[in-house]
């Protein structure tokens, strides 16, 4: 009798422990759909005016362009007065243009094109203080860092000089705008700076020697310059975008080997679209986030990765305590997977080459 009292507060005990963790999660999804869509004031609503956006010309960034010039102030007014795009082709800069241009044909936002190097500091900077950085334009007070470019590529089979390019691209050109806009935000007593990280500056993968560093280095960045740009009222936030289906992406798909793309697959396709109302909500939040991550297995993959990273509001806090052992055990059966796919199309090419 006493062996199958035993017995069944064991069972009930271990049914309980399996509940718990589904409580939690059941709890913490709730109150991240509340804090989805709790009404939150616009950030600096006087003095937004200027918003300027590397890799404009295309993409997510254009998408960005074109969601800013759609948005208007509590009053009626447009958001912002001034949207300038930056990227090296000015030929695409041009075309941009005049869509973002029929989106802001209603709230009359002015558009400007800049065509510069973001990898040049030099070049950058001087171009942009005789073109959107002057007297005549209002202050930028936010600044969407977007430009970047993947090259996938083995390891072993690569050209070493890929990778100060995509460094240089990926990660000093943000540096380097971010150098040129941020002692102006400063002055102007506030704003918002966005660092356009990827999934694959949370999780190196199959392909990605090259492009996940760039991608990594932008958080050590991050989480430093939150820091330091505390004091003066300018928030920075670390964006980590999965797949999207953009030009950029096309582009990519042609280099990527086997083994990327199986591992891609498992993480799906988002619409630059959906990337850029979620981007510019969040930029333009009063309760700034810190990490902006997109879809579920992208709030997984930030909670899993938060570290050390600044925590903005009690949900994220929450989820980071309580579920990141959970996660981490969900992500060892994603690593297998993973371990088994690249294993699996290596055996294949040993055998075609036999």
């Amino acid at each position: 009798m006493n062996e199958c009292s035993t017995s069944s507060t064991s069972s009930t005990a271990l049914a309980s422990l399996g509940v718990i963790p589904i409580v939690l999660v059941l709890i913490i999804i709730i109150l991240i759909r509340r804090e989805r869509f709790k009404s939150k004031s616009l950030f600096l609503d006087s003095k937004v005016q200027h918003v300027v956006i590397t890799g404009g010309s295309s993409g997510i960034g254009l998408c960005i362009a074109k969601e800013c010039c759609r948005l208007t102030k509590k009053d009626g007014s447009p958001m912002f007065s001034h949207v300038s795009l930056i990227a090296r082709n000015m030929s695409k800069l041009q075309v941009a243009k005049e869509e973002v241009e029929k989106t802001s044909s209603n709230n009359k936002v002015v558009v400007t094109i800049v065509s510069a190097d973001v990898s040049n500091y030099e070049e950058l900077s001087e171009t942009l203080k005789t073109t959107i950085l002057t007297s005549n334009i209002p202050t930028p007070t936010l600044l969407f860092n977007v430009a970047g470019t993947s090259i996938p590529c083995r390891f072993l089979e690569s050209d070493p000089s890929i990778y100060s390019e995509l460094m240089s691209i990926n990660y000093l050109g943000s540096v380097y705008t971010t150098r040129a806009v941020a002692p102006l935000m400063v002055e102007n007593g506030g704003g918002t700076i966005v660092l356009t990280s990827s999934v694959a500056g949370q999780v190196g993968t199959y392909g990605y020697t090259a492009y996940s560093p760039t991608k990594f280095a932008l958080r050590g960045f991050a989480e430093a310059l939150m820091m330091e740009l505390a004091p003066f009222n300018v928030h920075v936030q670390l964006s980590f975008p999965p797949n999207t289906d953009t030009p950029g992406f096309e582009k990519e798909n042609i280099l990527k080997m086997e083994e990327c793309r199986l591992i891609e697959d498992e993480a799906g396709l988002f619409q630059p679209e959906e990337i850029a109302q979620k981007m510019v909500k969040e930029a333009l939040s009063n309760n700034t986030r810190y990490l902006v991550w997109f879809g579920l297995e992208g709030w997984m993959m930030s909670t899993l990765t938060c570290g050390m990273s600044g925590v903005h509001n009690f949900v994220d806090a929450l989820c980071q305590i309580l579920l990141l052992s959970l996660f981490r055990f969900v992500s060892l059966f994603y690593l297998k997977k993973f371990r088994s796919l690249v294993e699996s199309c290596h055996s294949k090419r040993t055998n075609q080459k036999g």
